[in-house]
């Protein structure tokens, strides 16, 4: 997972953050590259920077099929089947109503 986050991901990527706590979806993208950052706390430490496009979005503007699959992992993986509706979906949000 930690090569993943760190050299996998590309800057320009896009990331969705499903928030548990309120069942929203935070959209964003990958703003810069992978850092260690020894003076934060020990269970953050790995960085990559994001620029967040749109936040407490929610999750009933997506497919059940895309729920499903974010709610899937609870770790970094790469969307497949409902990447585009994803994009779609970030896109959006940040063109605004």
């Amino acid at each position: 997972m930690l090569l993943r986050f760190a050299f996998g991901m590309r800057v320009g990527d896009l990331v969705v953050h499903p928030c548990k706590a309120d069942s929203t979806l935070g959209f964003g993208r990958v703003s810069g590259d992978y850092r260690w950052e020894p003076e934060a706390p020990a269970d953050n430490r790995h960085r990559r920077p994001v620029e967040w496009v749109e936040a407490g979005v929610p999750r009933w503007v997506v497919s059940e099929s895309a729920r499903y699959e974010l709610g899937s992992s609870i770790t970094l993986f790469r969307v497949r089947r409902n990447a585009e509706e994803l994009l779609a979906v970030a896109e959006g949000a940040a063109a605004g109503p």
